[in-house]
């Protein structure tokens, strides 16, 4: 059968002409958004509907600029609408992003890649554009590009594949990132070391400084060193978590831990550090106990505390929480919830659903100058994993944050433990991390 337009040779099985785009008889009589038509040089089975159930987006462009085929993937791309009849129609009407159509006009005039060329491996790198969601974020994709001919060697068109790569841009960046932050914390404790020793060093026969402003310099020397050692542990604590899961992580479980006296230890710490925050302790009742590595328990609240002074930079009051609470259909031990709650700048939606990844500062949107790691809150969240607990927040931006978890008074059995890998994790209070 002959194209009616340009007296090409198509077949009864295609739904356009692919040297000029017009529709074909059968074209005609097919809706907008079938998907059971064959591509232009293909059998009679139908590789289209595979095509639309793809995650990649997929376009076929004609030697003339017209689109041959889209997915779905693609319509949603480029924003076209599912009932949007564009088949035959130029693709440069409807593709309104300016990197993706100075890809397609290079393909077109490039042609047919000949033998030298298709050996240049410069040409078969991928493509990259970028586009913006409709929360105004930044994606990423690849395109990959595949020339097709009929069965008679003449150009049918070029497929474009566009293959989301937001996320593998995203872990590069943060991995810069990281490689920066963590460069800024070892040389935050380095420059006051090596200060403080040259000094001492300096001071051969020990007669510039008196026996209190040396102990003064060699305490700074040792709040130093241990900065530098949480730094490589929580260093070692990823590495290890990444490799081996919460399941990598070594409990030494205490029974009759009190929530209390862990609380008031934290806030003995912590006090030294602000003069513009006060602390409450809220508890009913006022001794809680739970079976728990007291010392990974201490570094959950000593994280949450830490993080409440830090973005709550105009002071407050900073509020620990206690509340037993039975067993229920969300929560199938009897268990208590400690929330930190502090009057800060809070975070936005966008950055909260991201809190607990590694390396990601949920907070980083206005926060003090005060450099962070971005992997406390990933090590507390596979603490208290390990706890059998769930983590909590309840956040305003702009007005605090209530930092939470709920965590079972005993340990779990391993049969107890078993069962609770297969229960769903409710949202107790705001929104829930596993």
């Amino acid at each position: 059968m002959s194209c009616r337009n340009c007296r090409s040779q198509v077949l009864d099985t295609w739904l356009y002409c692919p040297q000029c785009g017009t529709p074909t008889p059968l074209g005609t009589r097919l809706a907008p958004c079938d998907s059971s038509l064959t591509l232009p040089g293909t059998s009679q089975v139908s590789p289209v509907r595979i095509l639309d159930r793809l995650g990649a987006g997929v376009l076929l462009v004609t030697p003339r600029g017209r689109i041959g085929h889209i997915n779905s993937a693609a319509r949603a791309l480029f924003k076209i609408s599912a009932n949007q009849n564009i088949l035959g129609k130029p693709c440069a009407e409807f593709i309104q992003h300016e990197e993706c159509m100075a890809i397609i006009k290079r393909q077109l005039a490039r042609g047919i890649p000949s033998a030298s060329h298709a050996e240049d491996e410069d040409a078969k790198k991928p493509d990259e554009i970028a586009l913006k969601d409709d929360q105004d974020q930044d994606l990423f994709y690849q395109v990959h590009i595949t020339h097709i001919q009929d069965d008679s060697s003449v150009p049918a068109g070029i497929i474009y594949l566009f293959h989301d790569i937001t996320d593998l841009r995203n872990i590069a960046r943060m991995k810069t990132e990281f490689v920066s932050i963590v460069a800024h914390e070892l040389r935050t404790p380095l420059t006051p070391l090596k200060g403080f020793v040259s000094t001492l060093l300096d001071d051969e026969k020990e007669e510039w400084y008196d026996r209190e402003t040396r102990r003064e310099f060699y305490t700074i020397i040792d709040e130093n060193v241990d900065r530098l050692s949480r730094l490589v542990n929580d260093l070692l604590g990823v590495s290890r978590i990444e490799r081996l899961g919460v399941g990598g992580i070594e409990m030494n479980w205490e029974p009759n831990v009190g929530i209390r006296k862990v609380a008031e230890e934290v806030l003995r710490t912590q006090r030294g550090r602000t003069d513009k925050h006060t602390f409450v302790l809220d508890f009913e009742p006022e001794d809680i106990e739970i079976e728990a590595d007291r010392e990974k328990f201490q570094n959950i609240l000593q994280n949450f505390v830490s993080n409440a002074i830090k973005y709550s930079p105009k002071g407050g009051e900073i509020r620990i929480i206690a509340r037993l609470k039975p067993a229920d259909a969300d929560f199938p031990y009897s268990s208590v919830w400690i929330g930190i709650k502090d009057p800060g700048m809070g975070i936005d939606l966008n950055r909260l659903k991201r809190m607990g990844k590694a390396f990601c500062d949920v907070r980083s949107s206005g926060r003090p100058k005060a450099s962070d790691t971005g992997i406390g809150l990933y090590l507390v969240k596979a603490l208290i994993a390990a706890h059998h607990g769930v983590m909590t927040v309840d956040s305003e931006l702009g007005k605090g944050s209530t930092f939470g978890i709920r965590l079972p008074l005993c340990r779990l059995t391993p049969e107890e433990s078993a069962q609770e890998e297969k229960h769903e994790r409710p949202t107790l209070f705001g929104i829930a991390y596993q």
